[in-house]
């Protein structure tokens, strides 16, 4: 089945998550997860919830980081135990990148593990009635098997997939909960950037991967765990052959791709084991690009985001080569082919 997680970002056109009203001062959780309640209360308490497969309840985690929204049946705290999982890994990687004034202040990640489509049909229509510029999402993605939302910051996922041998509600987990993290730390991000630091996370909690965004047709069981072998076997096919940016930046977040998503993947590998301090430093250049030339302008001073803006693949380029100080795509390169050897330039 088609996952339709990131037809929302085509609607998206909110305010950069640092002028988002009402949002809480870096550090201070309470607040946020008050607001994040507040929007989701209706839904759990009102008409929207009758008529599903199931009735819902909610739990919080990581200290108010993380709201889990469960089917009654469903273990609230065994969910949470895996957010905060997901949390600690993610942590470690940014722990060192702290929040300043004009970054994204903290918000408070929903999660909904959903017992069947009419409960995501219906969570999905509450989004669209409560922020009209969604509706058209709204209206299709009832027909997924998941999604994962920017603004509000929230994802979720079906518990059974009947028509997919390739399913698992604590990958989806890990994988939609990572992308979350990642846009309430740092922004949206490039599409090979997010889904490579969900694959990190994914595999750190899990051991193994089952999130193939927009993937179609059979899945082979060795595939879950063979990321490492067919990077290798990638680079192999193409010889000498130099990396090209558009092959990352070029990943089209509604498509498939299995070179880029390869790539994706070994990029975030190389930046996290060799270049761990100058990771948070991209990935707010990026933040900082997107908050400046992600909008319209009018000539009183007002301005809209543009919701499909994508940094071109020079300017990703240009942030690699000034933040990590060496020529990326050749160092990229070098570790695709020999990752247990591969050492950064002194």
């Amino acid at each position: 089945m088609i996952d339709l997680s990131f037809l929302a970002a085509a609607f998206l056109a909110a305010l950069p998550l640092h002028l988002v009203p009402g949002a809480s001062p870096a550090g201070d959780y309470d607040a946020t997860f008050a607001e994040a309640e507040a929007f989701w209360t209706p839904w759990l308490k009102g008409e929207g919830a009758k008529g599903l497969e199931a009735r819902y309840t909610s739990k919080a985690a990581a200290k108010q980081r993380v709201l889990v929204v469960v089917p009654k049946g469903t273990s609230a705290s065994k969910l949470a135990k895996s957010a905060e999982k997901v949390v600690k890994v993610f942590d470690g990687l940014f722990a060192k990148a702290e929040r300043d004034a004009a970054s994204a202040p903290p918000r408070t990640a929903v999660l909904f593990s959903l017992k069947g489509p009419k409960s995501l049909a219906s969570v999905a229509a509450h989004v669209g009635a409560s922020v009209p510029r969604l509706a058209g999402w709204a209206s299709a993605a009832g027909q997924g098997t998941g999604f994962a939302l920017e603004e509000p910051l929230a994802a979720g996922w079906l518990e059974t997939v009947k028509t997919s041998e390739v399913w698992s509600p604590e990958n989806e987990l890990a994988n939609r909960l990572t992308r979350l993290l990642t846009i309430e730390r740092f922004g949206r991000q490039p599409q090979w950037v997010a889904q490579g630091l969900a694959w990190h996370v994914e595999i750190a909690v899990c051991k193994d991967v089952y999130c193939f965004p927009y993937r179609t047709g059979f899945v082979s069981k060795k595939e879950h765990r063979s990321w490492p072998k067919r990077l290798g076997a990638l680079m192999a096919q193409r010889g000498d052959g130099a990396i090209e940016m558009k092959e990352l930046s070029g990943w089209s977040r509604s498509s498939w791709n299995e070179t880029s998503a390869s790539l994706s993947w070994g990029a975030i590998e190389m930046l996290v084991e060799h270049y761990p301090e100058e990771l948070p430093k991209v990935l707010d250049a990026y933040r900082k690009l997107r908050d400046t030339d992600g909008r319209n302008t009018a000539a009183d001073g007002s301005w809209t985001v543009i919701p499909d803006y994508e940094i071109p693949a020079e300017m990703e380029l240009e942030v690699l080569g000034r933040e990590l100080g060496v020529d990326f795509l050749v160092e990229l390169g070098k570790f695709a082919r020999k990752p247990n050897t591969y050492r950064r330039p002194r």
